[in-house]
């Protein structure tokens, strides 16, 4: 990793010979040394370094990675959990739905054989306007 300030202020970084970001290089950088300077403590800042430290000054690795493994588990139980209410206030809607549309045809009073009639009249009335046309 190198990175070059020229005098005009402007910054080159490269990572293996090739160009990179800051933001790349601080990353990487974060993984691979420690730069002792002015600014040290600034690394505590980060909260992800803060809790890791202070866990591994307190020997906590297993549990650390117990809680983890517990987390991950307790977000894919929520993931489970929200799928499960989305589904079951779709299948309430739906219910809902086809109570109406039966409460609907209900109200209609609709007899044996009369949907085959409606059904024939309104094709011979959506035939009617192109029969007009051809007869004019």
């Amino acid at each position: 990793m190198t990175r070059i300030v020229d005098a005009a202020g402007r910054s080159r970084a490269r990572i293996d010979d090739r160009p990179a970001t800051l933001a790349a290089l601080r990353t990487l950088g974060a993984y691979l040394l420690e730069i002792h300077g002015q600014a040290d403590a600034r690394c505590l800042m980060r909260p992800e370094l803060q809790a890791e430290t202070l866990d591994a000054f307190a020997g906590c690795g297993a549990l650390r990675e117990q809680f983890a493994g517990a987390l991950a588990d307790a977000r894919a139980v929520q993931v489970r959990l929200t799928e499960a209410l989305g589904a079951q206030r779709d299948q309430k809607g739906r219910a809902q739905l086809l109570e109406f549309q039966v409460e609907a045809m209900e109200q209609l009073g609709l007899e044996e054989g009369e949907l085959e009639r409606l059904e024939r009249e309104h094709t011979l009335l959506a035939n009617l306007d192109r029969q007009r046309e051809l007869l004019d």
